[in-house]
């Protein structure tokens, strides 16, 4: 089994998101269904970053952790069909530096592996990377309310 490739189009299917919130240009999932990597290109136009502090520009740091989630979404809805949404907790995130105007054209790259998974929770350690420097670490939590876990038999 090889590794799979989602597409923007793809993405935007599976996490039933449109632009401007989709934050993934594409996802790559390992083959151990455990990790994936995905990545976006931050230019000088991006709505959120123009806009945000407009004397001196950063990208949101809420959505810099909303990368790192829809890649932790994107690898358990492909991955473990988890088909009923179930929360996504973000817990323990630290931000690094920040993601700047002058900074654009920024090729931005997210790497989760998930560390725990238990009936109705899984858990993972997310990096994101612009340049190959850290701006954000995060550890991710899915959680499925008990009504939504099938019972193991």
């Amino acid at each position: 089994m090889a590794n799979k490739v989602l597409n923007k189009s793809e993405l935007s299917t599976l996490l039933d998101l449109g632009s401007p919130m989709l934050f993934l240009d594409n996802l790559v999932i390992e083959e151990s269904s455990k990790k994936a990597k995905g990545s976006f290109l931050v230019t000088k136009n991006n709505i959120f970053l123009i806009n945000h502090l407009r004397d001196s520009p950063v990208m949101p740091g809420l959505f810099l952790t909303e990368i790192l989630a829809q890649t932790f979404m994107g690898l358990l809805y492909s991955s473990f069909g988890v088909v009923d949404r179930g929360f996504l907790v973000s817990a323990k995130t630290s931000f690094k530096r920040s993601v700047k105007l002058s900074d654009c054209p920024l090729f931005l790259s997210s790497n989760v592996e998930v560390f725990e998974d238990r009936r109705g929770r899984r858990q993972a350690i997310g990096l994101l990377k612009g340049r190959n420097k850290l701006i954000v670490n995060a550890e991710l939590t899915h959680v499925m309310p008990s009504h939504m876990v099938t019972p193991r038999k």
